[in-house]
C-alpha cells in the first residue's frame, strides 16, 4: 500500500484536502517515510517558497525562504544541484543560497 493510499483513511476529505485536489489532477502528493537534510516546497496560490528541516525522519525547523514566485507549479534540480522554481506562467527561477 503506498504511503499515499494509507494516510487518505486518516487526511480528512474536505474542500480543502489534499486527498481531494491531488484526486483532482490525478496525481498523489509526496510522503516522506524518512528524509535528512531539507525539504522544499511552495504555494501556487500564494507563491511563497518554504523549507522544512528535517533530521533522523523528524522536522527539526521550519523557515520561509523569501522569494515569491508567482503561479508557482513545480522544482526541479540541475546536475550541480542548483535548485529551481518554475512558474505556470512560463519563468524559471534559481534558488540561491542567501549571502
Amino acid at each position: 500500500m503506498s504511503l499515499f493510499t494509507d494516510a487518505s483513511r486518516y487526511i480528512p476529505g474536505g474542500v480543502n484536502s489534499p486527498v481531494r485536489a491531488f484526486r483532482a489532477v490525478g496525481g498523489e502528493p509526496i510522503f516522506v517515510e524518512r528524509a535528512s537534510g531539507a525539504y522544499v516546497f511552495g504555494d501556487l496560490c500564494l507563491g511563497g517558497i518554504e523549507a522544512l528541516a528535517v533530521r533522523d525522519g523528524r522536522v527539526t525547523g521550519h523557515r520561509s525562504l523569501g522569494p515569491v514566485v508567482p503561479s508557482l507549479t513545480s522544482f526541479g534540480e540541475d546536475a550541480r544541484g542548483e535548485l529551481y522554481a518554475m512558474s505556470l506562467n512560463g519563468g524559471l527561477y534559481r534558488i540561491a543560497p542567501a549571502g
